[in-house]
């Protein structure tokens, strides 16, 4: 494990920086991984410069929706686009309400849906979502 630490520099390292980012707290609380994956996030998009982007890889169900709401809320992102499958739309719907029901949710199927989000309150936190069917049109 030394010889790894050596050569892979740890970022995160929950034993070591659990308090460095406070999260914002979504109405469904975190698990503790979570909150660590969401630090995680934090830590690359803080200290590692834009040209360093976070990947979150998991399984279904663990939680990456959660994580990637709260770490893009947490980073103070007002808006946040998602591409998905078509039949994910309605899922998506469903843990935006459950993550932050105060979230505005819109589904982009034109230009005058893109518009919309551009003309929203801009202090109010708001979730677009667009199939990638849509989004290849």
């Amino acid at each position: 494990m030394g010889v790894m630490e050596r050569q892979c520099v740890i970022l995160y390292d929950p034993r070591r920086d659990a308090g460095k980012y406070e999260i914002y707290e979504p109405t469904r609380k975190l698990f503790a991984a979570q909150a660590h994956a969401v630090r995680g996030i934090l830590t690359v998009l803080n200290e590692r410069g834009e040209r360093r982007q976070p990947i979150l890889v998991g399984e279904i169900g663990v939680g990456k929706s959660s994580v990637a709401l709260v770490a893009a809320r947490s980073h103070g992102a007002k808006r946040v686009l998602i591409f998905c499958p078509p039949h994910l739309l309605d899922s998506w719907r469903n843990e935006v309400a459950a993550v932050f029901p105060d979230a505005d949710y819109r589904v982009l199927q034109s230009i005058s849906d893109v518009d919309a989000v551009r003309d929203a309150d801009p202090n109010r936190f708001l979730v677009a979502v667009v199939s990638r069917e849509t989004a290849k049109l």
